[in-house]
């Protein structure tokens, strides 16, 4: 289950049961703002990777962070040198249209 717009890091998804939780990004157009581009980050919690996937599949990016990862996930510094194009970020944030966006 991976598409171009899944920014979720292979080894989050190593010895994870299909039931696990966890938290999903979602990058989505924001169409209340006038700037060419703009996205919202919309984060929702509880859910498994799959379900991240089927929602993600026609937003700007996405990534799944399992439970077990949030409290180290969510403390780390984003920067725009941990996402070059399309590689998955550290954090919780995503690379859309190039740039590093934040929750």
């Amino acid at each position: 289950m991976f598409n171009a717009n899944n920014q979720t890091a292979p080894e989050w998804l190593t010895n994870i049961n299909p039931l696990d939780k966890g938290v999903g990004v979602f990058a989505i157009s924001d169409v209340e703002s006038s700037e060419f581009g703009a996205a919202k980050i919309i984060k929702v919690p509880g859910i498994t990777y799959p379900e991240c996937v089927k929602r993600g599949i026609f937003t700007l990016g996405f990534k799944w962070i399992p439970d077990t990862l949030s409290d180290q996930i969510r403390n780390h510094e984003c920067a725009e040198e941990f996402g070059i194009d399309t590689q998955p970020t550290p954090g919780e944030c995503l690379i859309v249209m190039g740039q590093c966006m934040k929750p």
